[in-house]
């Protein structure tokens, strides 16, 4: 503890510290063939957190719901117009300079041409914030290359999926 720091100051400053609103877009394809399978984004070297994978999303802007900050942010992030469905899951993480309270949601495209699949198979991400997708199924996830704060949401998303 420093001099200048009074017994519990930093637990209070932890207490104090107000979460930022991030909503996250989670994409997804099942099929017999490939089972299920969620599209990560890896994080640009000029972007915080370079290098993580994550589902991506954004900062919720005051005056906006949840809803629409998911579709301004996969539009300016991705290139997508996006249909926002059900609640994918949430949590809070601590990354220590801030706390975020991370609101996951599936998603998809607002009007593809055919079959969502199809879609997909032929779709090319315009990346902005990334510089990497893949599709990857439960098994193929490597938990420690996510984002800190996507972790805790992977088996939840996938459990989800398995009711759809």
């Amino acid at each position: 503890m420093a001099l200048s720091e009074a017994p519990g100051q930093r637990h209070n400053e932890k207490m104090l510290k107000q979460p930022v609103l991030v909503v996250a877009a989670v994409f997804y394809q099942q099929s017999e063939i490939d089972g299920t399978k969620v599209a990560l984004f890896r994080r640009s070297a000029h972007v915080s957190g370079a290098g993580s994978w994550e589902f991506p999303g954004g900062k919720v802007d005051v005056g906006e719901t949840e809803t629409q900050a998911l579709v301004r942010e996969i539009d300016e992030e991705l290139g997508l117009r996006i249909k926002v469905e059900a609640l994918a899951g949430s949590c809070e993480h601590d990354y220590g300079n801030k706390l975020i309270h991370l609101v996951a949601y599936f998603a998809s495209p607002a009007n593809p041409p055919g079959n969502p699949s199809e879609f997909w198979g032929n779709f090319q991400f315009h990346l902005v914030d990334h510089d990497a997708s893949k599709w990857v199924s439960q098994n193929e996830i490597k938990i420690d290359e996510l984002a800190p704060a996507d972790r805790p949401l992977v088996n939840g998303i996938f459990e989800l999926l398995a009711k759809r």
